[in-house]
């Protein structure tokens, strides 16, 4: 079940509308983010309900074209960049709703800090992004529907898989930490989310495999580090307190924080196993 259900259609219309307008170039969109963990866990039935405004996409600019051009296909189809931010890879369309475009830091060779800089198209179309590394290795081709019960509209694009997903949020909420920014309690509810879905031990051996790959070596091990730091420590650790607040007033905060602490240690217990996955991996939860 979903949350705020109007905007939820108007976010999987705008996702829809932004694979339409790229056509040929599409294939090399990776639906990451809030709507593809969505994808993932809509069994999943908990007290707070998915609800995300957000489409984002990892583009893999090994298999991009040069023509046509980013830019002009969104621009055609309503999309502009958003005005507020002026971010790249920021874009809206004519209602406002977001879709973000982004390319994986360790496709981008230049030392740019956020253009992803994929010349022909324009340095502003999309931004590098840290955390997106794994979903280049994880995901699956899949048939994306409207919500809206008049629309029969529906796409075809690749969604990044769970592990790839777990990755790109650990890093989120790492690099948040880093820089005292104010990180969304929500990044760790779904990070929770992904746990309370997917077979932990599925998810080691992806990562196993991301640990093995010179594209997500590096990514890979600090998405670890966040998670023994700042998950598996203890319950009152940033990442299982900031998932249980989510839940206040109207859930079980405890349950979730436990519970998420929990599967962080589990996790990691299963790691250990695969010292090549671990090395350099500092951990704290026994």
């Amino acid at each position: 079940m979903f949350g705020e259900s109007n905007l939820i259609i108007e976010a999987r219309e705008a996702l829809i509308d932004a694979v339409e307008a790229l056509g040929t170039q599409a294939k090399s969109l990776i639906l990451v983010g809030a709507q593809a963990i969505y994808l993932h866990t809509d069994q999943l039935e908990l007290v707070v309900a998915p609800a995300t405004k957000d489409s984002d996409f990892a583009i893999d600019s090994r298999s991009l074209d040069d023509d046509p051009v980013l830019e002009e296909k969104l621009s055609a189809a309503g999309f502009m960049r958003d005005p507020i931010s002026r971010n790249p890879g920021a874009w809206i369309n004519v209602k406002g709703i977001p879709v973000d475009f982004m390319v994986p830091a360790k496709l981008v060779s230049t030392k740019s800090r956020r253009s992803a800089n994929l010349n022909p198209h324009a340095d502003y179309v999309a931004r590098k992004t840290e955390g997106l590394e794994a979903a280049l290795l994880d995901n699956d081709v899949r048939e994306i529907k409207s919500f809206s019960p008049l629309s029969s509209r529906s796409c075809r694009v690749a969604v990044a898989g769970p592990a790839a997903l777990l990755v790109a949020k650990l890093i989120k909420v790492g690099e948040r930490i880093d820089q005292s920014r104010i990180s969304s309690d929500k990044d760790s509810y779904d990070i929770f989310r992904i746990f309370e879905v997917v077979d932990i031990a599925n998810l080691v051996s992806k990562f196993v495999e991301f640990s093995e790959n010179e594209l997500t070596e590096v990514v890979v091990g600090k998405a670890l580090e966040v998670l023994a730091l700042h998950f598996a420590s203890s319950q009152e650790a940033y990442g299982p307190a900031s998932a249980g607040r989510v839940e206040y007033g109207i859930g079980n905060p405890d349950e979730i924080s436990a519970r998420l602490w929990a599967y962080s240690v589990q996790f990691l217990q299963i790691l250990e196993k695969n010292s090549s996955a671990t090395s350099g991996v500092t951990r704290d939860s026994k």
